[in-house]
């Protein structure tokens, strides 16, 4: 019954890269929308969208190697050394002789499970068609999310090649005020392991078991919340960076903090990784003339995977900061949720810090933490929260 209530909605199935499935889904909206409610049940009527990927090792380890010249040591996700490593240190290392493969870092999924249409269906500015209210609403904004990680994850997401599934569909969202010109979208992800046992057909229920979230099968779920501005309104264009909220100056001490600074490079590297082909991030012309930003934009998502490198930091085995008991219980601690906002821009080559503070007591066998990021000048750039608990090792 499951099976025939999903197949009823002709899911957009991307398998590759190379191949497509056309569908409403894809066809930008080229009129002003008559009301927000209109545009609202078109995107509440799209067919989900299914990606399926393969956990090869390479992409995470390249994110990695992206990462390293930024991040200090004690942040650095430390990786299996085998034979291969000690003469070529940034070699990608052979996860059989690490005595079984390697879990898929937490957060490292933003560079799986990438946009899989060809540049033609792409808007100009190089942007998902499919997630664009169209019409007015033309320049869109990473605005926060959250992140929920099962328990089972560690033993489900292993980088050896086996396929995992995501199952992307839209959230119907408010009807903004009449003072409020922009456009909200949420989009929800779900993200599971593709069950061989499941038959020939484990593709697709897969997809439904994940769609209808079936007991055992989510194993991430992720919100991305977006924001369309109107273009038509002078106010809705960004405006000099000393209107964005900064912080009082008074900081609690702080568990971890550490410095970055995104280059080109790194922006490059990680539109690349995550095939993410928006200019506001690779073209200082488009982001300063069309978008009217002093520079390229730093991702959303690359804010989001610092912010996953501080906490999986502080939930190593040797971490310092973590009180939650894992020898008694013989367990691990990860990151159950995160929940952030970005606030305000940051741009490619200025120095951004990250704070990370435990937020008062453990409550049962849960931690609970705030972070930051600031931009120079003390401006806030993002904030949220995380919960850490353990799990049996």
């Amino acid at each position: 019954m499951i099976r025939t209530a999903f197949a009823a909605t002709r899911p957009v199935l991307c398998k590759s890269a190379t191949t497509t499935t056309t569908s409403a889904a894809t066809t930008p909206t080229t009129k002003v929308p008559g009301s927000f409610r209109l545009v609202r049940e078109r995107f509440a009527r799209q067919a989900p969208k299914v990606i399926f990927d393969t956990l090869s090792p390479t992409p995470s380890h390249l994110l990695d190697l992206a990462l390293l010249p930024h991040l200090p040591p004690d942040v650095s996700r430390s990786t299996y050394k085998d034979a291969a490593q000690l003469q070529h240190p940034f070699a990608l290392p052979d996860h059989r002789a690490a005595g079984g493969p390697l879990i898929l870092p937490q957060g490292h999924h933003l560079v799986y499970f990438p946009l899989q249409e060809p540049a033609s269906s792409l808007l100009p500015d190089g942007t998902d068609a499919s997630q664009a209210p169209g019409g007015i609403y033309t320049r869109r904004m990473w605005a926060g999310g959250s992140l929920k990680f099962a328990d089972t994850y560690a033993d489900a997401f292993r980088l050896d090649g086996r396929r995992v599934c995501c199952v992307e569909v839209f959230d119907k969202e408010r009807e903004s005020a009449h003072h409020d010109p922009h456009f909200y979208l949420t989009v929800r992800r779900r993200y599971g392991l593709v069950d061989p046992s499941r038959g020939p057909d484990a593709d697709l229920s897969t997809a439904e078991a994940l769609r209808f979230g079936e007991k055992g099968a989510i194993l991430v779920e992720e919100t991305r919340k977006l924001v369309f501005l109107n273009d038509t309104i002078p106010s809705s264009r960004p405006k000099n960076d000393a209107f964005c909220y900064k912080h009082s100056g008074r900081n609690p001490p702080m568990a971890l903090t550490f410095t970055v600074k995104p280059d080109r490079t790194l922006l490059f590297h990680f539109s690349a990784l995550s095939y993410n082909a928006h200019a506001i991030h690779f073209d200082p012309e488009y982001a300063r003339l069309v978008e009217g930003y002093k520079a390229p934009l730093v991702h959303g998502p690359l804010s989001l995977v610092l912010i996953m490198s501080a906490l999986r930091a502080v939930c190593r085995s040797d971490s310092p900061y973590v009180t939650l008991d894992t020898k008694r219980q013989k367990s691990v601690v990860y990151i159950k949720s995160v929940d952030y906002r970005n606030i305000s821009p940051l741009y490619v080559d200025e120095e951004l810090t990250l704070f990370l503070r435990r937020l008062g007591p453990r409550k049962g066998d849960e931690e609970h933490w705030l972070f930051r990021i600031e931009a120079p000048g003390r401006r806030v750039a993002v904030r949220g929260s995380a919960v850490l608990d353990t799990v049996s090792a």
